[in-house]
């Protein structure tokens, strides 16, 4: 098959999806490299925020496919190297989900700076998502409050 005219910030996420389709499992290891070599780039070409946007997904998956340290070790210094601010939402994220046992004092310091308040519902997913990644469940239950009394899960979006 040919391969499709891709734009540079949807390689990676392309190489992702064909890599765990195709083998029916992510393979962690053989992956990160590349995929951090593109960050790297996106980096270079004055797209911190793309290289964030694809390092978050690396560090998602290595959340839920439990890749060795040494890997784990690769993600984390590859996202402390993109130059964003120190309380960035989406390098807390990274931080948390690539490694939850060896980041999670630093991380749980960067979550208590973060104003849950600010208003900014990506922001607070992200924050929620490394609460949730280091056994932070208050702050976790801040940023994903239960369903209001009455909203059943098919309700509409109103409730």
């Amino acid at each position: 098959m040919a391969e499709p005219l891709v734009a540079t910030e949807d390689r990676m996420r392309l190489s992702w999806l064909r890599g765990t389709f195709e083998s029916g499992r992510w393979s962690v290891p053989e992956k990160v490299a590349s995929h951090i070599e593109t960050a790297e780039q996106m980096t270079l070409d004055g797209r911190a925020d793309l290289a964030l946007k694809l390092l978050l997904i690396i560090a998602l998956t290595c959340y839920w496919a439990n890749p060795d340290d040494g890997t784990r070790e690769l993600v984390v210094a590859a996202a402390e190297q993109i130059p964003v601010a120190e309380d960035s939402p989406e390098l807390t994220a990274i931080l948390a989900l690539a490694a939850p046992a060896e980041r999670a004092t630093a991380v749980l310091e960067r979550i208590q700076r973060f104003p849950l308040e600010a208003g900014d519902p990506g922001a607070t997913l992200r924050i929620g998502e490394a609460a949730s990644a280091v056994g932070d469940f208050d702050v976790r239950r801040h940023a994903f409050p239960p369903p209001r009394r009455g909203c059943e899960p098919r309700a509409s979006w109103d409730c």
